[in-house]
């Protein structure tokens, strides 16, 4: 057996040698670079290949993410020296450097089962990023080098974190991102065909991403108008009213861009519904105006009151970005509520919306929330809608707002059972009511010590026996 017939394994299929060393050069790896075990010159004995050393691996990673970093976050300083096509060039190279790296890591390591998250193929003289399989030509397609620079930065600092956790900066301005959400993300690169930025960073956050993404898929399942392309820039929306309607091409949203280098999304995906469908807005004006008019006591706050294109636009707004709060909104007025009128003029909004968005209910973020009623006794799984990958919901000792660190938390996903309740909590400062439950983990016994939890943080109720459930 010739040295060219040896199969090479740790990828997720045996490669001949030569096609490997091929595949290994393309990444820039030498024979010092690989940590996979080859074959003699008759094929039949291993040997070991020596690996890149950690204090290489680490200024490798070290120089890319310091490069990223200073573009992402001082980008108007970056302006002084470079240009912005020589910054928007600095971006895709380093999108395919640090893509190229997480694969070749991947092979260093010779690891078995999925193949690397990020990875990249020439052809025919074009460098592609592949993304968990998906196809970016950061080089060539706008909507694939502003997705895909995100993307790959997330991925980047996710494989070296262990590298990077101490570098001032990099816990505080990382890229968050669940596993959810890269589906998520991938299905937008799917769907736009065209990016304009303006003066602003061309890394942007992948949270942001994220958020528009769950947006577009709702108005395309409810068979509303989706934009297929996006302008980013700053100060969009900075003279007020919907800019949407002096901006020529009907199919592009306009966002605003954020100092943190991501951009605001609540507010541009409303004006754009609103832009695109105005029977929609008219119909809303409609319902809402009857129903304060047929108040016998009609009130002056603002908020309460149809006004146009923008009532809409508001109540939009508060309704998929911010559910919990228009719930608990709700909740207040129907108790503590000054005018009956309150409570209307809330309610009647909350369900247009509800009915114009396919019965979709939403927590923060434009996430989709099953709604539901509980009582005493029920099995609920929580469901931390801000944050599920930190620890965690703290309990109160009592029905209070106020929160005591010291006291136990419960995380995403874990299964509480309701054992008293419910109370609802006035905060007279924001006009909101919280409804709180008395609960304790599931299948831990009296001793458990319970607490006071928010019913915001409660997910489906469950019926299942107690053996699933301890």
């Amino acid at each position: 057996m010739s040295k060219e017939d040896c199969t090479w394994t740790g990828l997720t299929r045996q490669l001949p040698r030569r096609r490997f060393l091929e595949r290994a050069a393309a990444l820039g790896i030498g024979a010092a670079g690989l940590a996979l075990v080859g074959c003699d010159d008759e094929g039949g004995h291993n040997f070991p290949i020596p690996t890149v050393t950690e204090q290489e691996l680490a200024q490798d990673v070290l120089a890319l993410w310091n490069k990223s970093h200073d573009i992402a976050f001082r980008y108007e300083r970056r302006l002084k020296v470079s240009s912005q096509e020589e910054i928007r060039q600095s971006v895709k190279d380093l999108t395919i450097q640090k893509a190229r790296l997480i694969e070749r890591e991947y092979i260093g390591l010779g690891l078995y089962g999925e193949p690397p998250n990020a990875r990249v193929e020439n052809r025919d003289g074009r460098d592609i990023v592949l993304i968990r399989g998906q196809e970016f030509d950061v080089r060539h397609s706008s909507s694939d080098y502003f997705i895909g620079a995100a993307l790959i930065d997330y991925l980047f600092e996710e494989k070296f974190a262990d590298i990077l956790k101490d570098v001032p900066g990099f816990e505080s301005n990382r890229q968050i991102l669940l596993p959810s959400n890269m589906e998520e993300i991938l299905w937008l690169q799917s769907h736009l065909v065209d990016v304009q930025l303006g003066d602003v960073s061309p890394i942007t956050r992948t949270r942001d991403l994220a958020t528009l993404a769950r947006a577009l898929k709702v108005f395309e399942a409810v068979g509303l108008p989706r934009p297929n392309k996006l302008k980013l820039d700053k100060s969009l929306f900075e003279k007020g009213g919907n800019p949407h309607h002096k901006f020529k091409d009907p199919d592009t949203i306009l966002l605003d861009a954020t100092k943190s280098g991501g951009f605001d999304s609540a507010r541009s995906i409303a004006s754009f519904l609103a832009t695109r469908k105005p029977n929609l807005v008219g119909d809303y004006l409609e319902v809402v105006s009857r129903a304060y008019k047929s108040q016998r006591q009609p009130i002056a706050n603002g908020y309460f009151t149809p006004n146009g294109e923008e009532g809409f636009i508001k109540a939009l707004e508060d309704y998929m970005f911010d559910g919990v709060s228009f719930r608990k909104k709700i909740a207040y007025a129907e108790t503590w509520g000054r005018l009956e009128a309150e409570k209307v003029m809330l309610q009647v909004p909350y369900a247009f919306l509800k009915h114009a968005l396919g019965n979709r209910e939403f927590s923060i973020n434009f996430k989709v929330k099953l709604i539901m009623e509980y009582k005493i006794g029920d099995t609920v799984m929580i469901d931390d809608y801000a944050r599920p990958d930190k620890p965690g919901i703290v309990l109160r000792q009592r029905p209070t707002l106020k929160i005591d660190l010291g006291w136990p938390y419960v995380n995403d996903g874990t299964l509480v059972q309701i054992i008293g309740g419910s109370e609802l909590v006035p905060d007279d400062e924001k006009d909101q009511a919280t409804r709180m439950w008395l609960i304790r983990r599931h299948g831990l016994g009296v001793s458990e010590q319970p607490g006071w939890v928010s019913e915001e943080w409660f997910g489906p109720s469950l019926k299942l026996s107690d053996q699933f459930l301890i």
